[in-house]
């Protein structure tokens, strides 16, 4: 049987009452059922009156079970808290967050302008100028958030286009981390989102004048090798794209934005420079993939972190003299100490509602 306009109503209005939700979700009918999007990528839909998110890994803790949307249909997860907006939002952004889509879900251009504020942006550029590397930044606009061609086909990339000078630059962003991965993607992104999830739940069951104190230990580990394959397989998973991001954006011009979301990312200590003696471990630092970078068609390269130094962004161009010159700033050789933070790392959540 087809759903009904006023359950899809229901719905629509049950993501409404999240602030700013509804701003995200778009809705198609189809076939008398009703599909949905957020920001232009399917999630789920309603078939039958029944509200259904895609079966994406990390959804475990909300304990839906499964259902068959149509006939011959891929099985998905069946929503029942469609009454209760809060925990509807919390199972909406976990499916944002764990799909295999997430390059499509996510803006990057308001990601950058949320984590790194560019009023008190320290940059350090190496082959490129301060006022370039300032304009490029102050021109970012998104370019392939849910964008189609004339024939519907989704374009790929790049995430972000800018303007320097008159000139058009694609900017292609992506995120690596030191800790393993596998297909379900990486081990510490999955044990923090638990733990942020299970925060928010406990938060919209307290009472008033209740208290919640949190703390967990880290289980995962980072190693060099992680970290090295983690951004080579980012790396190598976009810039075999680089032709197609060139042809789709029209321009010559493409730089990678690589961000480091360690939760706490790996550091050197190559002495005194800029007043701190601790500093973000580069992986152009390692040489084997400096010849990899190099080998890539694409401008330069912006590497960024919010730890251990937020605001914190470094343009380097794609050359072998910019990325020696890094190397002497930071007075970085194979010598140099590198920490990674491993075993039983700490965080701490308290939270009180008057």
């Amino acid at each position: 049987m087809a759903s009904s306009k006023e359950y899809r109503d229901f719905v629509l209005e049950q993501f409404d009452m999240v602030p700013g939700l509804l701003d995200h979700i778009s809705c198609r009918a189809m076939m008398g059922e009703f599909v949905l999007y957020y920001d232009g990528v399917v999630f789920g839909g309603i078939y039958d009156d029944r509200l259904l998110v895609k079966k994406v890994p990390g959804l475990s803790d909300f304990g839906m079970s499964e259902a068959i949307p149509y006939e011959g249909g891929k099985a998905m997860y069946l929503v029942e808290c469609v009454d209760e907006p809060e925990l509807l939002a919390e199972i909406v952004w976990a499916v944002e967050r764990n799909s295999k889509n997430k390059a499509h879900f996510h803006n990057e251009t308001r990601h950058i302008k949320t984590e790194y504020d560019f009023n008190c942006l320290a940059l350090k550029c190496f082959g490129v100028k301060l006022d370039w590397a300032c304009e490029l930044l102050a021109n970012i606009e998104q370019f392939s958030d849910g964008r189609t061609d004339v024939k519907n086909k989704r374009v790929d990339g790049p995430d972000i286009r800018s303007r320097v000078n008159g000139d058009i630059y694609g900017v292609e962003h992506f995120e690596y981390d030191a800790s393993l991965k596998n297909r379900n993607g990486s081990a510490e992104r999955r044990e923090i989102d638990r733990d942020d999830d299970s925060f928010k739940r406990m938060i919209g069951a307290l009472e008033p004048g209740g208290k919640i104190e949190k703390i967990f230990s880290m289980k995962t580990r980072a190693t060099p090798e992680t970290f090295k394959n983690n951004f080579l397989r980012s790396f190598r998973e976009h810039s075999g794209k680089i032709q197609e991001y060139k042809k789709n954006l029209k321009t010559k011009k493409v730089w990678f934005f690589a961000e480091d979301s360690s939760s706490m990312s790996p550091t050197i200590f190559s002495g005194l420079v800029d007043g701190c003696s601790e500093h973000l471990l580069l992986p152009v630092f390692y040489k084997d993939i400096e010849e990899e970078i190099l080998s890539a068609d694409i401008e330069g390269i912006i590497f960024a972190s919010t730890f251990p130094i937020n605001n914190h962004m470094i343009f380097v161009r794609n050359n072998k003299k910019s990325y020696s010159d890094l190397r002497k700033y930071y007075n970085f050789s194979d010598e140099t100490p590198v920490q990674f933070y491993n075993g039983g790392k700490r965080g701490y959540f308290s939270y009180r509602i008057s």
